[in-house]
Order: structure tokens, then sequence, then C-alpha cells
């Protein structure tokens, strides 16, 4: 007779990460580092870096290639609405959505006109994306990167992307979505409009809310916390999942 397994003993689980703005996945090392400590195998998805491409193209990319089950999907910033698009279509083994920092409504525009102006002026200077992007204190190695990545993508594309944030409306993916959400914020956030969980809340009562201490590029500001909070959030829905009697 087999023993039974130990109630203490963890599920093994993958995590996809969807990037920001810059479509890298570049900047996300620290944020892998930190889940693989944890027990979740995280990959980062990079985007075509010289083509236009719609939410719906970039999702149906994604789509393409989902890690096994179980899986959470973290989209950031620019990436919340490919996440919840994703989700919409019900893949096997995905047990959350992660949303950090991220766009599911337009945010001001006044705050995304600012970032295109410091984005545009490539090579992008490290005081602007401090005060819009990384916080002032960021360390000069994270400034540097980010610096590379955006450099990386012409500015057309760049342009394009931020012409989808100011088109979007993902309210009725999230309301629909399938499986549990999270919703990562930064209490010095500049980008995400103040008050945007609880707002999203409302809409999804069921929204789990978490703010850490960080600007908006929270995953790379607080890679620790923020890999904490993922890995109990997926095991806590695995475990949930894994329980539920059958239909």
């Amino acid at each position: 007779m087999s023993p039974a397994p130990r109630e203490s003993a963890k599920p093994h689980l993958n995590a996809l990460l969807l990037p920001g703005l810059d479509g890298s996945g570049a900047l996300f090392g620290p944020l892998v580092s930190a889940l693989a400590k944890l027990g979740v195998s995280a990959r980062a998805v990079g985007y075509p870096v010289k083509e236009c491409l719609s939410y719906d193209a970039l999702t149906l990319r994604v789509l393409a290639d989902l890690p096994p089950a179980p899986f959470v999907i973290v989209g950031e910033s620019f990436s919340g609405a490919i996440a919840l698009a994703i989700a919409r279509s019900a893949p096997r083994g995905l047990c959350g959505v992660v949303l950090a920092a991220a766009f599911v409504r337009r945010p001001v525009p006044r705050a995304l006109g600012l970032v295109s102006r410091i984005l545009f002026s490539l090579p992008a200077p490290a005081f602007g994306l401090r005060i819009v992007l990384a916080g002032g204190d960021a360390p000069p190695a994270l400034v540097k990167s980010l610096q590379a990545v955006l450099a990386a993508v012409p500015a057309r594309v760049l342009a394009h992307r931020l012409d989808l944030i100011l088109g979007l409306d993902a309210r009725a993916d999230l309301s629909a979505c399938p499986v549990p959400v999270l919703y990562l914020a930064g209490d010095r956030d500049r980008l995400v409009v103040p008050g945007t969980g609880a707002r999203l809340q409302r809409l999804r009562p069921d929204l789990e809310l978490e703010t850490l201490p960080a600007p908006h590029l929270l995953l790379q500001r607080q890679p620790q916390l923020a890999a904490e909070r993922i890995a109990a959030f997926a095991r806590a829905h695995v475990r949930a999942s894994s329980s539920a009697p059958a239909g």
C-alpha cells in the first residue's frame, strides 16, 4: 500500500510572464529567480520588436505557446489586457491571472503623453525613467537595462502600443474572466490612475488586491514581494480547483 501524500507537499507550478510596453521580457530576471526559489517555474514572453501588432494578434501569439498545467499568467502594465484575453479562452490548466500595475482601461491621457515624450526622446533620459517608471531611488543598473530595452524598440512600435493603451477597455474581459484574478498595485505608481484596484473590485468583487511599496515597475523593484504574492495566490487556487467537485 503506497503512503498517502503529505498535505504539506506543494505542487509544481508554472508562470507565464507577459511584458510591459517594451515587449522584451528582458526585465523579468529577478522575478524569475525569486519565483524559482518558491517552486514556480516562470517563462517570459517576448513580442516582435519591429511589428505593430494589435492586442488580438499578440494574444494569438501567446496562446500558441502556453506553459504546462497548472499555470498562472502574469500580465504587466501594457499586457494586462492580453492576460485577460487569454483567460477568456479558458486554456487547460490556467488557475489564475495576475495583473501587475496593469491597464484594464485607458489611463489619464496626460500621463501617457509624458511617457511618450520620454520614450521617444531616445536614448530615454535616466531622470525621466526614474520619475515615471522606476522610482527616484531606482538602482542605476535597472535604469540602464530599461534604457537598453526601450532603445531596441522602434519609436513607431512604442507609439503604436501607447495608442493601444489609450483605446483600451478590457473591463468586460475582467468581469467574465473564468479564473481568479489578483491585482498588484504600486503605492508610488505615476501611470495607473490612483484607486484603480478599488474600482476594479467594485466591478469584480472577488478580485484580490495587494498594494506593494513600489513605483510602476513593481515587478522589477519588488521582485521578492511580488513573487511571494504570486506564488501564494497560485497555490491557493490550484488547491481550490483540485478540491472542487466534478461538475
